[in-house]
This record gives structure tokens, C-alpha cells and sequence, in this order.
């Protein structure tokens, strides 16, 4: 920052004196003396921004040169190298690669599909189902039916005649039953049956056949009960489906469940173990729907759905193996839902990969048949179906980090020949330039280990990396040029050689930069930079901003300097000023005398 000098001294009285003395204007003469006392000074500010130019040109360095290091981790990187991809023709598998993989194209052929172990609960409701079943008793408005029942008209038509009837959610389902058949004079009969279930008949003297439910009804029964829609003929019947379910979204406590359940005690937990997994629940604030999601999200390795149909639960594994599940600490879950015990195992997949036949797995997904690739038969998989798997070399990842390295070496190189070229703000700084040089070459040189490993490339410039084609124009190889397709044929002709290349430039690169950027770049895996201590960028900024400190200290002193001298100058005018006014009396007074 540079100071600029100035004085607050009063030089008005200068004006008087300078009429007095002839119109000589002596605060502009002080003035100009001040001013040439401090242009020294000014003349340190061109210095001083220079010096912060130069500090700025470092800093832009330091910042494309930590860019630059960053991108050497992906070139020393073994994922880099190491990445693969999958092919699969028809519909038989899909796969994945991992690193280590092995190239190459393999048969696959299903020789029989495997099933999934599975049980489904056998309750202590009728027909084995989880929920408590209806009676004529139970009210309307109780929660147990499918849905809760609203009241309002519901209606049916009989021997081409609309019935209508209020429901009242306040009577019971056999009080609704009887009231319903009632309407027909007994010829159309409603009534629960030991199914747990709603039998509509029509005699068979019935003037004709029912429809039940109507567009225009406003209570909701006959859906809630499995029977809007229904219809029978004369002499026939419809059955509803089952009318007392369980509730999967009440709480476990009161979700109408045949088997009870024992109430989690305050502040406590209750545990359901499935192969082994505890899945904890709270009969109070979990629901069958919620427990069946905490099954599902387990590392347990089964699904639990519900079949509203036959008010079950059925659990199915993701594999062969049995499925167990057994009541833990304050649970009596699984007895009560018809699960506890031990399921039949399923069967396994059978297949072969090329010669090797009579392989098998409990899963669909086989992760040990081919090195480093998963593959996963499809639902659909028919046995004795054979599909062709294709593994290679994915390039996708090394053309990423060596076109990211690229540009960012372009940003840096083309910066440096900037500022050290031809009217360059650093064109003096032989070091830079050399700097420049050396990078160049760490890239382009012949890597010593590609040659002791005796690789047909020994240098980048044959995988594609070059300052441009032989014959280019003058200026136009002043930076690095890829050539993606050259790099690609390499890499899959010979991997290890890429590697071994690419990886000993970033390490010996790293070395250069770590010397400019005072960091330090581990490269493997990725970047971790920690100070080191002061590199070359640090330096140079350090050495200007101490020469601005100076310049702005010797500026300070100059301008000092310059005010204690204008200060004395307008004393000595004042003195002037004050005997001119003494000699003017004096005058006066002998003229007065004289007179």
C-alpha cells in the first residue's frame, strides 16, 4: 500500500505577507518546495505496485500448480487403471465389473432356476389368517373391516326394483344383516357365514335376481365388505370376502390380530428376531405395516408382504436358505402372527460358466464364477437359456484424468511462457522460465522405468501425449495435445505399460511442483496436501512483500521529512511576516513625527 504525504499547516497568513512584499506568493513557493521534498516518496509507489503485481503472478502460479498436483493423484491412482465393464447379450443376466476383473468373453448357461425360500403364516384366525374374524355382534364402527364404514344409503337392485337402506354405523353387522334381508321379505338372504365371510342368497322362488351397490351410494359397506358389484341369480349366491381383517395400520395393540399380542413395557422394547436380525417394535406406536417395513429395510434378507385376500403375511427370502424367526425379548409377534419356526429351504441356481458345469448358488446373484464381475440372473431366466458376457478394459476413467491433467498443464505452462516471455511481468526470472522447462520435460522425457520393464513405449508421447503433430506451425506447440484414440489402442494392447508410464511422470512431476508449492501431495489414493515447509512460490512473495514493507518505511521517512521541512519553511515566512509588520509601524511613526 503506498502513503501519500500531505500537510495541515494554515498558510493563510502567507497571502498577507505576499502583498506586502511585492506579490511574490510564498504559500505556493512552500508549496512547490514541499511537493519536490516529497517526490522521492511518490516516486516509490510505481515500485511498490510492481511488487504486488509480481506477488499476484506468484499467487496465480502457486494456485494452477496446486491444480495440477491435485490431478496427479488420479494419474498415480491403480482405479484409474483398473476399471472394467460389462456386456451382456439377451435378457438371461446383467453384471457388474470390479477392480481386478478379468477380460475376456465367457458363456453362461442356466441349467435350472432356483426358488426362494418362503413361509407364509398360519394364524390362530379361521383358515390361518392374522385377524380376529367378525361376528353378528361386531359393531359398525369397530376397526375391524378392511376399511373404516361410513355411514349413509347404500343400495341393490332386486326383480328390477331399487332397495335402499340407511346404514347405521351404531348397529351391529347382524342387526345390518338382518335388516338388509328384511327388505326383501327373506327372498334375498345377508348373512355371515363360519368363513368369516358375508353370503348374499337369492331364493330360489325370488321374483329375480340382486345387483348389489349403486353408483349414487353414499356409505361405503358393500366395498368395505367385498361386495359392491356383486351379483346372483335366482337360486344363487355371492360370498364377500373375508369381513374381520387384521388393521396394518393401527397400532399392534389394537390391530384386531386373532393371537393377541403382549404389550411392550413402558420405556421398553420389544424384538422379533428374523435369521438372527433383531427387529425391535413398540406394540404402542408400531403398526403391521411398519413392522413389515422394519423388515424389509434389515440386513435380515427377507420381504414381508400382505395378502388382504387371505389376511396373511408371507416372508420371502432373497435366497435359498430357510427363513427363522422366532420371538425375542417382551414379543409374542411371531406366535401371534403364525410365523415362529423354521421355513423349507428353496432351491438353488444351477449353471455353468464355459466348460465348468454344475455350478449353484442360493442367490440369483453369483459373485465367485468369473474374477471380479457379479452377475445376476433376470426373473424371467428360463433354465437351459445360455447368454455371452463380454468383460474389458474401461477407459473411461483413465481418458477423464489424463484429459483433466492435460488442461490443467496447459493453464500452468501457457501462464509461465506468459510472464516470462517477451514483456512478461517475470520475463527476468530466469528460475520461472527454467521451471517451465523442467515440467515440459518430466512429461515428454523417456520414463526409466518403462524401459528397465522393457515396454515397446518408453515415453508419454507414444500413448498420444505430445506438444502436437511434426510440422506444426511456429507458436502452435506451446502446449500439451491429446490424442484419445492413440491412448485408447495402448491401454488396451497393454495396460501396465500405460500405467507405469503415466504413474512415474505424476510422481516425478509431484517432486517439481512440491518444490514450487511448498505442499505435499501423498497421491494414493487421492489428494492430501499438508505444509511442508517454505516452497520457491512462498519465497518470491515473501522477498516482495519485505521489499514493500521497506519501500513503504523509506516512503514513511521521506514524507516525514518532507512535512518537518515544509513546517520549517512556514515559520521562517511567519518570522518574516511578523518583522515586516514591525517595520511597517516603525515607518508610520516617523512618518507621523516627520509630519
Amino acid at each position: 500500500m503506498s502513503v501519500s504525504g500531505s500537510s495541515s499547516l494554515n498558510l493563510g497568513g502567507m497571502q498577507v505577507l505576499s502583498s506586502m512584499m511585492g506579490g511574490i506568493d510564498y504559500s505556493s513557493i512552500i508549496s512547490q518546495l514541499y511537493q519536490a521534498e516529497k517526490a522521492p516518496g511518490d516516486a516509490l509507489n510505481t515500485t511498490i505496485q510492481q511488487d504486488q503485481l509480481y506477488i499476484n503472478d506468484w499467487s496465480n502460479i502457486a494456485s494452477m500448480a496446486n491444480s495440477l498436483q491435485n490431478d496427479l493423484a488420479g494419474l498415480a491412482s491403480l482405479s484409474t487403471y483398473n476399471s472394467f465393464s460389462t456386456i451382456a447379450t439377451g435378457s438371461l443376466a446383467s453384471a457388474t465389473a470390479q477392480s481386478g476383473a478379468s477380460p475376456g468373453t465367457y458363456n453362461i448357461t442356466l441349467q435350472k432356476a432356483g426358488t426362494d425360500a418362503s413361509m407364509t403364516s398360519s394364524a390362530t384366525g379361521i383358515n390361518g389368517a392374522i385377524g380376529q374374524a367378525a361376528t353378528s355382534s361386531t359393531l359398525l364402527s369397530q376397526s375391524v373391516f378392511s376399511q373404516p364404514i361410513s355411514g349413509g344409503t347404500i343400495s341393490f337392485t332386486y326383480g328390477g326394483t331399487t332397495e335402499s337402506y340407511k346404514v347405521n354405523t351404531a348397529d351391529s353387522l347382524g342387526t345390518t344383516l338382518q335388516n338388509l334381508t328384511n327388505l326383501t321379505g327373506g327372498q334375498v338372504a345377508f348373512a355371515l357365514n363360519s368363513s368369516n365371510q358375508i353370503t348374499v342368497s337369492v331364493a330360489s322362488t325370488a321374483a329375480g335376481g340382486v345387483v348389489l351397490g349403486s353408483p349414487g351410494d353414499t356409505s361405503n359397506f358393500f366395498q368395505a365388505v367385498g361386495l359392491n358389484g356383486n351379483s346372483a341369480s335366482v337360486g344363487g349366491s355371492t360370498t364377500s370376502h373375508l369381513v374381520g381383517v387384521a388393521q396394518l395400520q393401527q397400532p399392534l395393540q389394537s390391530s384386531n390380530l386373532a393371537g393377541g399380542v403382549t404389550s411392550t413395557p413402558s420405556g421398553g422394547i420389544s424384538t422379533l428376531v428374523v435369521n438372527g436380525v433383531n427387529i425391535n417394535y413398540n406394540t404402542a406406536s408400531d403398526s403391521l405395516e411398519s413392522l413389515m417395513q422394519n423388515i424389509n429395510s434389515s440386513t435380515a434378507g427377507v420381504t414381508a408382504s400382505y395378502d388382504p385376500i387371505q389376511d396373511k403375511i408371507t416372508l420371502t427370502s432373497n435366497s435359498a436358505q430357510p427363513i427363522t424367526v422366532a420371538d425375542g425379548t417382551n414379543s409374542t409377534i411371531a406366535k401371534a402372527l403364525g410365523l415362529a419356526g423354521t421355513s423349507s429351504a428353496g432351491t438353488n441356481w444351477v449353471y455353468k460358466v464355459g466348460g465348468n458345469s454344475g455350478l449353484s448358488s442360493p442367490t440369483p446373484t453369483i459373485s465367485n464364477a468369473i474374477p471380479g464381475v457379479n452377475f445376476t440372473f433376470a426373473n424371467s431366466a428360463v433354465a437351459n437359456t445360455t447368454g455371452t458376457l463380454t468383460v474389458k478394459q474401461n477407459t473411461d476413467s483413465l481418458t477423464k484424468a489424463i484429459s483433466q491433467f492435460v488442461g490443467d498443464f496447459n493453464n500452468l505452462y501457457t501462464e509461465i511462457e506468459k510472464y516470462t516471455g517477451k514483456g512478461g511481468d517475470l520475463q527476468s526470472d530466469s528460475q520461472l522460465n527454467l521451471f517451465g522447462t523442467q515440467i515440459m520435460n518430466d512429461v515428454l522425457s523417456v520414463v526409466p522405468a518403462a524401459q528397465q520393464a522393457g515396454y515397446a513405449q518408453t515415453t508419454a508421447m507414444g500413448l498420444g501425449l505430445s506438444t502436437g503433430p511434426i510440422g506444426s506451425a511456429p507458436g502452435t506447440t506451446n502446449s500439451l495435445h491429446l490424442n484419445t484414440n492413440t491412448l485408447i489402442q495402448q491401454f488396451t494392447a497393454n495396460p501396465a505399460e500405460v500405467r507405469t508410464i503415466f504413474s512415474s511422470i505424476a510422481t516425478t512431476l509431484n517432486n517439481h511442483l512440491t518444490e514450487y508449492t511448498g505442499t505435499i501431495n501423498n497421491l494414493n489414493p487421492l489428494s492430501t496436501y499438508s505444509s511442508m515447509g517454505e516452497g520457491v512460490v512462498q519465497a518470491q512473495q515473501d522477498m516482495y512483500n519485505n521489499d514493500i514493507k521497506s519501500l513503504e518505511q523509506e516512503q514513511s521517512n521521506i514524507y516525514t521529512q518532507a512535512q518537518d521541512y515544509e513546517q520549517n519553511l512556514a515559520k521562517q515566512f511567519s518570522a518574516l511576516q511578523s518583522y515586516q509588520q514591525q517595520m511597517t509601524m516603525t515607518q508610520q511613526e516617523l512618518s507621523a513625527i516627520g509630519g
